[in-house]
């Protein structure tokens, strides 16, 4: 599987379907949320932020192409159009995954 797909594989599995989706390098800094409140929301149980809904309005794409440049962690990405969503499903969870998907996960070489 190439590289890629790999950190596709890494969203949020909350992140609504689209272009824009948050990877597993969140941090949960808010900066998305403060910035693009309409789109970004958290989830409190996993600690991090996802897409709730893809930008529509030219605003709201203004504000999420800035979130991308703003975040540190690099975790929001523009790509969703360009992949399968239902073919590459995200990871699950890091303890529910198999050893065969850790080791999938672990070669990005990211955080679980």
């Amino acid at each position: 599987m190439n590289l890629k797909i790999l950190e596709f594989r890494k969203r949020n599995p909350l992140s609504a379907k689209g272009k824009f989706y948050v990877d597993g390098q969140c941090q949960d800094c808010d900066v998305c949320r403060e910035l693009a409140p309409s789109v970004f929301t958290r989830c409190d149980s996993e600690g991090i932020s996802y897409i709730a809904k893809q930008p529509v309005t030219k605003e709201e794409f203004q504000m999420v192409e800035e979130v991308v440049e703003m975040c540190s962690e690099q975790a929001i990405r523009s790509d969703g159009l360009k992949l399968d969503w239902d073919a590459h499903p995200p990871f699950k969870r890091y303890e529910e995954m198999s050893p065969s998907e850790k080791d999938e996960y672990n070669a990005l070489g990211r955080k679980n």
